[in-house]
């Protein structure tokens, strides 16, 4: 580790990976810093003592290549050649259930600002998961020619930047409408039914959002 001010190293190296080292992240709060590698392990180190905390959590079956915080700094997450997991700090174990939706290596993982959204910088393109739901936010970002490589949010939570081995960084808006309710209308012309309503937003409670489309096929209007 190195005091960017007075550039140079401070206290001597950690040396417990067993190989090459692919990834490293501090908390939020600064105190305990994340490394991962391609001995499949995640493991956590007292930022002050330079000091493993605990034995190493093992969850992946492949190299470990990236790892991120969430800002509240009670979950991790965690990308490699066989995918995404999650991890608890505190019970320093796996949670469930997985994230699905991506094949092939994950590249990169990123938090949004707030936490609530994970991206992902896969093979198969960028992906985001709720992470409440555990479900895939609409279809992969799909804009460069080959594997991408890194992900990142703006700070507030409305753009995300990719790279990746095309040579290109692609910009990318995920703001989501200040009405929900009213670009569903919008987009389906009809509400949705019951069936939709909770395989999409199971945690509201089901309600006609939409005025009935007429006779005359004007567009339905949201209900206020």
């Amino acid at each position: 580790m190195w005091d960017p001010t007075a550039r140079r190293q401070f206290g001597a190296p950690l040396t417990a990976h067993p190989g090459t080292v692919y990834a490293v992240a501090f908390s939020p709060d600064g105190t305990v810093l994340a490394s991962g590698g391609a001995d499949y392990s995640l493991r956590l180190w007292d930022v002050a003592s330079h000091r493993p905390l605990g034995a190493p959590l093992i969850g992946h079956h492949r190299s470990v290549v990236s790892v991120a915080f969430r800002p509240d700094g009670k979950l991790l997450a965690t990308g490699g050649d066989d995918g995404i997991r999650l991890w608890d700090r505190a019970g320093r174990r796996l949670t469930t259930p997985p994230l699905t939706g991506h094949s092939g290596p994950v590249n990169w993982v990123a938090f949004g600002p707030r936490g609530t959204i994970l991206a992902a910088a896969t093979e198969d393109g960028t992906l985001m998961w709720d992470l409440a739901t555990r479900r895939l936010i609409g279809a992969p970002l799909t804009g460069h020619t080959g594997p991408v490589t890194r992900v990142a949010f703006n700070p507030d939570g409305t753009a995300i930047a990719t790279a990746g081995e095309d040579e290109y960084i692609h910009l990318w808006s995920v703001r989501l409408p200040y009405d929900p309710f009213s670009a569903v209308c919008e987009f389906a012309q009809c509400s949705l039914t019951m069936q939709e309503w909770q395989q999409y937003i199971p945690d509201e409670p089901y309600r006609q959002i939409c005025a009935q489309q007429g006779l005359d096929g004007r567009r339905p209007w949201f209900q206020q």
